[in-house]
C-alpha cells in the first residue's frame, strides 16, 4: 500500500511539473483575430472542431505573433511548417497561425488552422486545427 501512495504521488509531481514549465503569456500582450478574418468562412469551419472540445466551448481566438517573443523556437518551428506543408495552394485553401485560450482564459493552445482540397467533400475542402504548443496565460 505504501508503494501504491508513493507511485501515486509521483504522478501528481510529474503531471503537476508538466504545467509549471509552461511558457508564460501576459494576457495584455494578446492581440485578437480581426473580426472580418473571424467571420471568413474558411476561418469558421477550421474552428468547429475545435469549439467541439469541452476545453474549448467559449475559447477566444488571438494572433499567433506572440509566440515569437516569448518563445521563438516553437514560432520559428511554426512558420517552417507553413512553409512547408501549407504554402501549396494546390493542396490547401486556407491556413492560419492561432493562439487560442481556454473557456477558463488560464490556458492557450498555439494551433495552425487549415483547409485542405478534398475532392470527396461536398464542400469541396475540409478543415481542422493543430495543436501545436500550450502556454500558460496570466
Amino acid at each position: 500500500m505504501k508503494k501504491l501512495g508513493l507511485a501515486l504521488a509521483a504522478l501528481v509531481a510529474l503531471n503537476v511539473s508538466a504545467f509549471a514549465d509552461l511558457i508564460v503569456i501576459n494576457k495584455k500582450d494578446l492581440v485578437p483575430v480581426s473580426a472580418s478574418e473571424m467571420q471568413n468562412k474558411y476561418f469558421q469551419e477550421s474552428i468547429k472542431p475545435i469549439i467541439d472540445q469541452p476545453l474549448f466551448k467559449k475559447a477566444t481566438f488571438y494572433e499567433a505573433d506572440i509566440v515569437a517573443k516569448v518563445d521563438p523556437r516553437t514560432y520559428k518551428v511554426n512558420q517552417s511548417m507553413i512553409k512547408d506543408y501549407y504554402s501549396d495552394k494546390s493542396k490547401y485553401v486556407y491556413y492560419k497561425p492561432v493562439l487560442i485560450l481556454t473557456s477558463d482564459g488560464k490556458r492557450a493552445r498555439l494551433s495552425t488552422l487549415t483547409c485542405d482540397v478534398a475532392t470527396t467533400s461536398s464542400k469541396g475542402y475540409f478543415c481542422g486545427g493543430t495543436a501545436e504548443h500550450n502556454y500558460s496565460i496570466k
